[in-house]
């Protein structure tokens, strides 16, 4: 088959939700922005308007297919990249650390500190109503959404009914 690629229109730009999931994002590129990029490809192919490129080789980088194996958070990081890391692998593979021996699954967070929290990485700062923060190397995550194993992701406030976490808890990868 055939690909149509570009990612730098000129006259046209996709206007990503930033504090969303790459589900969506990639759902909204899909279906609702790719039939507009086949049909402008086609009738510029054939009325002599595009023109297919070769990829220049400065600046490309290789993304490795996504597995299992990138879903483990690694908390001496910035709050950010772990945000950003959480949006990234949401759905799949997601993105998981371990309390004590149980799996846990981090369906949703948001940074909520950008300064130094006191505690050592992946240390639960506080439980409270609206999410777990946990710190982070550099600032602090607001865990908001939680999963275990065989179980629904389940907002904070749902998940602490049947799952006790406590300050000063561990989280590891």
């Amino acid at each position: 088959g055939a690909t149509a690629f570009r990612l730098d229109w000129p006259d046209r730009s996709l206007a990503y939700v930033t504090d969303t999931t790459a589900g969506p994002n990639v759902d909204y590129v899909e279906k609702i922005r790719g039939a507009d990029l086949l049909i402008h490809t086609l009738r510029g192919l054939a009325n002599g308007h595009v023109e297919p490129q070769p990829q220049r080789d400065t600046g490309a980088v290789y993304a490795p297919k996504l597995t299992r194996t990138l879903s483990a958070i690694r908390w001496d990081r910035h709050c950010v990249m772990v945000h950003n890391q959480i949006r990234a692998m949401a759905p799949w593979p997601g993105t998981s650390t371990y309390l004590d021996n149980q799996l846990l699954k981090i369906t949703e967070a948001r940074p909520c500190a950008a300064g130094d929290s006191g505690c050592d990485p992946g240390t639960v700062v506080a439980v409270e109503d609206d999410g777990i923060v946990v710190a982070c190397g550099l600032g602090s995550l607001l865990l908001t959404g939680l999963q275990v194993p065989g179980r629904r992701p389940l907002p904070v406030a749902e998940f602490l009914r049947g799952f006790k976490i406590r300050p000063g808890d561990k989280l590891v990868s």
